[in-house]
């Protein structure tokens, strides 16, 4: 279950005001100026709170924290996001696109240099995603057989001795 820590792991430490609760550590909505001395520009008002509404979601699908689909942890999430400062929510959203994007590229080229059909790629990106070959299949709606099957491809293409040591492979290349 995510604790506050989260919030305060994705927040920069400037951004947030602290205060005591109720016997555990609260985050309030910093009332800094959006014109930081970054000389950054100040973040659209609408567009960062569209941005509050998808971030938890975001979060969660990113894999970066051990959260379930649990509603539970969801709401925990969006109570975090709901404190933290506009910029650092537009911030935090972008990071999670383009980790979401390298992740895609990486994948894309280790593919590539191992002649990885699209259905190996497929599980490829739902193991690096953290599911079992029997979960990939029943996303995918395949066999389990078939699930196996571009698993052994997934091995023989790439020389490893099995799955592990092919994410292995995949996340230290060379």
């Amino acid at each position: 279950m995510i604790s506050g820590s989260a919030g305060l792991l994705i927040a920069r430490r400037r951004d947030l005001n602290l205060q005591q609760g109720r016997g555990r550590m609260m985050t309030k909505r910093s009332d800094k100026d959006p014109n930081q001395p970054d000389g950054r520009l100040p973040v659209d008002r609408e567009f960062a709170d569209r941005t509050r509404i998808d971030l938890p979601q975001q979060v969660v699908d990113s894999g970066l924290f051990d959260l379930d689909q649990d509603p539970a942890q969801l709401a925990r999430v969006r109570e975090i996001v709901s404190h933290l400062p506009d910029r650092t929510v537009v911030d935090v959203a972008s990071r999670l696109r383009t980790a979401g994007h390298a992740q895609q590229t990486d994948i894309k080229a280790f593919t590539d240099r191992h002649g990885i059909t699209p259905a190996e790629q497929r599980l490829l990106a739902s193991l690096v995603a953290g599911l079992s070959v029997v979960d990939h299949a029943r996303e995918q709606r395949i066999s389990v057989n078939t699930a196996r099957t571009h698993m052994r491809r997934l091995i023989e293409k790439t020389g490893s001795r099995g799955q592990l040591d092919l994410l292995r492979k995949f996340h230290r290349p060379g």
